[in-house]
């Protein structure tokens, strides 16, 4: 048994780390509970708002039909213990092995099976962006394609780069959107 428990403590340092004073870890576990904004919007919805047609999956991109948005506050909260997580066990981008697009995903998935941490149904409106990065946002990006993720909160429609954490409001980011995926 103290041979078991020797072992399992060392697989979890190698996994998990040393832990600083006083903090604890980020981990998969310690996600924030995610916290609603209602009402709730179809891939309908999204279309219009989107103004393209709906299926239209050059553009827009829904595998699913309802979404339901978050408050910003869990916005914000999770965005903190993404930034956290991210930057100890993906502190960086390796070049077409793991790069802007898998930062959006892990982002976007990430936040979504945080609704197993709450009895919910519904799927969080979280996207990935792909974007013509014409200008640099919050530092990355300048030129070819580029991803992000979009969310919609409480507060309206935040872009997030996930390889540094940084967000702005929808209305404000000025690269061109390629596809919206959902």
């Amino acid at each position: 048994m103290i041979k078991f428990a020797l072992i399992f403590s060392f697989i979890a340092c190698g996994l998990f780390g040393q832990r600083a004073k006083g903090e604890r870890p980020p981990t998969f576990d310690s996600r924030p509970i995610p916290k609603y904004t209602y009402p709730d919007k179809t891939d309908k919805d999204l279309a219009k708002l989107f103004k393209v047609k709906p299926w239209n999956t050059s553009k827009l991109l829904c595998f699913d039909t309802r979404y339901i948005g978050v408050d910003f506050r869990y916005f914000t909260e999770y965005a903190a213990w993404f930034n956290k997580f991210r930057d100890k066990y993906f502190p960086t981008h390796k070049s077409q092995a793991f790069d802007c697009d898998n930062f959006a995903f892990l982002y976007k998935d990430l936040m979504i099976s945080s609704v197993f941490k709450k009895d919910s149904k519904r799927q969080i409106l979280v996207g990935v962006l792909v974007v013509n990065s014409e200008k640099e946002f919050h530092g990355i990006g300048g030129e070819g394609m580029h991803a992000l993720n979009i969310i919609h909160t409480s507060a309206g429609w935040y872009v997030v780069e996930p390889q540094n954490g940084k967000y702005t409001e929808l209305e404000n980011y000025t690269n061109p959107i390629v596809k919206y995926i959902f």
